[in-house]
């Protein structure tokens, strides 16, 4: 490419400017490019990812909006329950319970007062309108029975008694006779200030000897025990006893005995050998035989006891 002038006297001037600038054009657009240039593009190329297409989001988007149309269009209005609605007379009682709010009064000005010679100006504010309290009943439904229509007949299935039905009728029982009250025994009274002799007489026989009475004799004051403990030359004497004074002057004795009696020189038996216990009542003063024992071996001998009880006032 060669630029020329119109110009003869600078002629030689530019035609060497041009000169110079066609070389280097000329070097660069003659400079071979890299090796391996192509390969470098196509696989930049190849490696760009192909952006996802538009006209499956676009299908499922459409989709969406129809369906969306279509229940609105198949989805039935539903109506007003006019029946459901309440009475005016059950509305105006509500709002005559409701508090009514108090209107608002802007403040009067200049500007606002009214004058004489104009007329008065509408209020801007909505009127309260004034509710009526009715006296009429409010109505409620009427409530069925759950459990069905009442009935007045009775089913024989059910009765005691009735033949064919199997069930037997049942006796009546006899109500529990409430139990007595357990009468408390009266108090007991209290112990007399007296003392109590006892004299317990103890008398051995025997067949071919003579043998004297024993006799002890205990003090005792009245619900108190008395022991008495006797050893010698073989002989044993041991009592236990118990006295207590009850009404008619008469008192009541509890006594344990125990006595083995005295081998004899010449008498072959063995020696008596008495265990007993015995409960009397006595009268004061006045003894009695309380028990009488007889040998095994002889009719004849034995061992008697006697007993007597004193009140000492």
């Amino acid at each position: 490419m060669r630029m020329t002038s119109d110009n003869p006297q600078s002629d030689g001037h530019h035609t060497a400017i041009d000169s110079a600038i066609d070389r280097a054009v000329e070097r660069m657009m003659h400079v071979d490019p890299r090796p391996g240039l192509q390969r470098r593009v196509v696989g930049r190329l190849r490696a760009v990812r192909p952006h996802a297409s538009l006209r499956p989001r676009l299908a499922l988007a459409a989709g969406s909006v129809a369906v969306l149309i279509a229940a609105v269009l198949l989805i039935p209005r539903v109506q007003p329950d006019h029946d459901s609605a309440p009475p005016s007379s059950q509305v105006a009682a509500i709002a005559a319970r409701e508090p009514q709010p108090a209107p608002v009064l802007s403040p009067v000005t200049k500007d606002s007062a009214p004058r004489p010679n104009e007329p008065a100006a509408k209020s801007s504010a909505p009127a309260v309108r004034k509710s009526k309290t009715t006296d009429t009943p409010i109505r409620m439904p009427a409530v069925g029975n759950v459990f069905g229509d009442r009935s007045a007949q009775v089913s024989a299935a059910n009765v005691p008694g009735v033949p064919g039905t199997g069930v037997q009728a049942q006796p009546p029982q006899a109500k529990p006779e409430a139990p007595a009250a357990a009468i408390p025994p009266p108090p007991r009274p209290p112990a007399q200030m007296a003392n109590i002799r006892l004299e317990i007489t103890i008398t051995e026989q025997r067949e071919a000897t003579a043998i004297p009475p024993r006799t002890v004799t205990l003090l005792l004051a009245d619900r108190e025990n008395g022991h008495v403990r006797t050893a010698q030359a073989g002989v044993v004497l041991n009592v236990d006893t118990r006295a207590e004074i009850v009404r008619d002057g008469r008192v009541r004795v509890w006594f344990a005995l125990e006595y083995r009696g005295q081998a004899v020189e010449g008498d072959r038996n063995t020696p008596p050998l008495v265990n007993q216990t015995v409960t009397s009542l006595l009268e004061d003063g006045k003894p009695i035989v309380v028990s009488q024992s007889a040998d095994p071996r002889s009719p004849r001998s034995g061992v008697r006891v006697e007993l007597k009880a004193t009140i000492l006032k």
